[in-house]
């Protein structure tokens, strides 16, 4: 037999503390659609293109600039 639990946590964060996490969730945002385009352009026009973590890591530094 299992038991099975959970625990439910609520966030109380300070003004400031709430920016940040809004901050973020935007950066986030932005870095993932960024390589989602970038990956869109060059698997068109190259159908044998692949998805490389390493690549896009080395990208975020270029965006950065």
């Amino acid at each position: 037999m299992q038991i099975r639990r959970a625990f439910r946590f609520e966030l109380c964060p300070s003004g400031a503390q709430a920016r940040l996490m809004s901050q973020f969730a935007g950066s986030c945002r932005y870095v993932y659609n960024r390589t989602l385009a970038t990956e869109k352009s060059l698997s068109g026009k190259d159908k044998a293109h692949r998805f490389n973590y390493v690549e896009c890591a080395n990208r975020l530094v270029l965006w950065i600039e």
